[in-house]
């Protein structure tokens, strides 16, 4: 055995095959004379299994990578937790794990490896002369796996990893010498490996990588690693530039200087800021400072707080300065005083006075005469004023004298654009016509305030909840809409536009094509992304784009209390009632036809929408009253019931010549899919439907599609028992 050991270290100095064919012969001879139980097997394994792991290494033989792995998994099993010598016997399997998952690529090997390197980290504490390589190993491993998986938490895993390896070999460190100095630079490229373009971390990696060269080009004077050194610690530099870029992505091409009152673009704010002292302190400390990671971070935020800036929300009066005015007079203190600009001048002091140098105003940081510019500001108007450190809410019709509740009377609420900015900004506060803060309140942010905040409710309909916590989306469309409804704006078409950011929405801003167009493009993408049919909830004028789009956004207005919501107790009666009334069969046939409903879909300015469909088979004039029609109508299904309409309808004898169909468009909040008892899902969807639902009328056309009409009145109606829901039809049907 001990020859066989001294034959392993000398192919171990000087690489000679033939001395480790010998050492395996030998340790083989040592461990046919150390049978299980024997005291020294286990090191017999383990020697034998490192002598085999080599000679795989030399020669690649598939049949010594799988004998090594063999003798190592023995090797493992006679240390038990707490010997020394586990830990060794954890890497040297881990290795040969590595090794096969190299070859092979199999996942499962990979993951063996890991596990095996993991708990031998576990057993070389903070201080081992070993933890350096054994996280290094593991580092490795990870990085493969996200070579593998491309999973984000396996590369900042391995990045981790590495770093900890890399905290091993900084100056100061008790087991630092001079040696070690190759050995960072290798881990640190390793790392910087790690860090592609993009990530976090590169700065940090570029700028270690730098420093540790740099030792290096101090203690041995080669220009090469000089050269090397500054040209990554100008990439390092850059970063500051990249983050700064980053930053100006996210808000308004042009701010105001609030203390020169001067219109500033985003590269002459860059110029300011690398004047600025925030600046030099950024690049003096990424030319001395050791600890890259806290310098990003305070990097990151220096910049974003430099550029912070405040946005004005108002009503707009009738001599707003326009961007062309404000770079003509070069300060906006310098121009003469009309209204328009005493409110800018107001704003920026305001903005100054809450210590933010920077500021913006719809009036005059946009060029309104270039199109694309325009577009461009209108699909970013939402993100501007989200990403605004506070937006200030002038409101020149609320003097500082109103009662309290006098929030509710601004004008400034019937807007169109500001609904968007009271939802987007998370904080804001409300100024009075003389500039003071409303009801004199001293919180930093009246989305905060409770009583402000009940006033905002109130004067809104919006729960507080979505006031101060708003999330773009398509949820609740209906009700998004709603908020719209008492609204106006200057130009038709922007009462559709001024809701885009909150739906999260980009599409073309075309002014001339009239309201109506624009509000049907909107609710087009909605039920195009969501397939939300709540938006088809609503009484008024059609569109003349669509019949099942309204022509005003005011035809969204709050609808009666159609659906009643059942207590506990009644849900519970009536879930019994539904019970006896329906069989199990019967349930889960409802559950069946409506989970495999397909969405609602728009295509080609045609709508088809899932839905229960009743047959009208009686329609008779009741009476006639100014404009208004009504009727007594019988469907399949339903309760006889009236309706009142602008529009004529068709009477006929024979059931079967009416066009009409009342439909129930199949909301699909209606099932859990989740639940696992279809049975007891069928019943739940029986007891919904069986509530009274507002419905939609629809006639039949000639080429088979259907219309909606009588669109302006609510048609209300009931079911007639569960036994015609479990009969009813649930189809698709395209309406023009």
């Amino acid at each position: 055995m001990n020859l066989g050991i001294c034959m392993q270290c000398r192919y171990q100095s000087q690489g000679a095959l033939g001395d480790l064919e010998e050492a395996i012969s030998h340790i083989q001879q040592a461990l046919e004379l150390h049978p299980i139980g024997h005291h020294y097997r286990s090191s017999s394994l383990m020697h034998l299994g490192i002598c085999i792991q080599s000679r795989y290494g030399s020669q690649g033989a598939w049949g010594d990578l799988e004998e090594a792995i063999s003798l190592h998994k023995q090797a493992l099993g006679l240390y038990p937790n707490g010997h020394p010598n586990r830990s060794t016997s954890l890497d040297n399997l881990a290795n040969c794990m590595q090794c096969k998952y190299e070859s092979h690529k199999a996942l499962n090997d990979l993951e063996e490896a890991i596990s095996l390197h993991q708990q031998a980290l576990e057993l070389y504490p903070v201080g081992h002369p070993d933890r350096s390589s054994s996280l290094m190993n593991l580092a490795i491993c990870m990085r493969f796996k996200y070579e593998s998986c491309k999973t984000w938490e396996d590369l900042e895993k391995a990045i981790s990893l590495h770093q900890q390896a890399l905290e091993l070999h900084v100056s100061g460190h008790p087991h630092r010498v001079w040696d070690d100095l190759e050995e960072a630079i290798s881990l640190h490229r390793q790392a910087l490996e790690l860090c592609p373009v993009g990530h976090p971390d590169r700065s940090t990696s570029l700028s270690n990588l730098a420093n540790s060269i740099l030792c290096r080009y101090k203690s041995q004077g080669a220009l090469r690693d000089l050269e090397e050194a500054i040209s990554l610690f100008y990439q390092a530099s850059q970063l500051i530039s990249n983050s700064i870029q980053e930053i100006l992505h996210s808000i308004p091409p042009r701010l105001l200087q609030t203390n020169t009152g001067i219109l500033a673009t985003q590269e002459q704010m860059i110029a300011q800021f690398h004047d600025s002292a925030q600046y030099q302190t950024l690049v003096t400390a990424l030319e001395h400072e050791s600890d890259w990671h806290s310098i990003h971070s305070h990097m990151q935020a220096t910049i974003a707080l430099y550029f912070q800036y405040a946005t004005l929300s108002h009503r707009w009066g009738p001599k707003e300065p326009s961007l062309q005015e404000i770079l003509g007079n070069g300060s906006v203190y310098k121009m003469a005083l009309t209204e328009g600009i005493v409110k800018l001048q107001k704003f920026c002091y305001t903005a100054a006075h809450h210590g933010y140098s920077w500021a913006w105003s719809d009036t005059c940081c946009i060029d309104k005469s270039n199109s694309v510019e325009l577009q461009e500001a209108i699909g970013c108007m939402f993100l501007w004023y989200q990403n605004s450190a506070l937006t200030i809410v002038h409101l020149a019709d609320i003097s500082s004298s109103s009662s309290p509740a006098a929030l509710s009377s601004s004008v400034w609420f019937r807007r169109g654009w500001t609904l968007q900015e009271l939802l987007a900004p998370h904080t804001l506060l409300f100024y009075t016509q003389d500039w003071l803060l409303y009801r004199n309140s001293t919180a930093k942010n009246h989305k905060e305030d409770v009583s402000i905040l009940k006033e905002l409710e109130q004067a809104t309909g919006i729960p507080c909840h979505h006031i101060n916590n708003f999330h773009i989306g398509m949820d609740n469309a209906r009700s998004r809409l709603q908020w719209a409804t008492g609204r106006h704006t200057s130009r038709p078409e922007d009462i559709a536009y001024s809701l885009f950011g909150i739906f999260d929405l980009h599409l073309p801003v075309l002014y001339g094509e009239g309201k109506e167009k624009s509000l049907a493009r909107l609710l087009q993408e909605i039920l195009s992304q969501s397939s939300d049919i709540s938006i088809l909830h609503w009484i008024g004028e059609q569109s003349s784009r669509h019949s099942c789009f309204p022509a005003n956004i005011s035809a969204y207005q709050p609808l009666p209390c159609v659906e009643p919501k059942l207590t506990s107790l009644a849900s519970e009666r009536s879930m019994l009632r539904l019970q006896r009334l329906v069989c199990t069969e019967d349930a889960q046939k409802v559950y069946n036809n409506f989970t495999n409903l397909p969405r609602a879909r728009f295509s080609n300015r045609t709508l088809t929408v899932p839905c229960i469909v009743h047959q009208v088979h009686m329609v008779k004039l009741r009476q006639t009253h100014m404009n208004n029609y009504t009727y007594d109508v019988q469907a399949v299904g339903l309760r006889p019931m009236q309706i009142v309409t602008r529009e004529e309808l068709m009477e006929a004898s024979d059931p079967s010549k009416l066009p009409y169909v009342f439909i129930r468009p199949w909301d699909r909040k209606l099932v859990n899919y989740s639940e696992q008892d279809h049975v007891m899902a069928g019943y739940k969807i029986l007891m919904q439907l069986g509530q009274p639902f507002m419905a939609l009328m629809l006639q039949r056309l000639p080429e088979g599609e259907y219309k909606r009409i009588c669109a302006s009145h609510l048609i209300v109606v009931h079911s007639n028992d569960p036994v015609s829901i479990v009969n009813s039809t649930a189809t698709t049907l395209d309406i023009i």
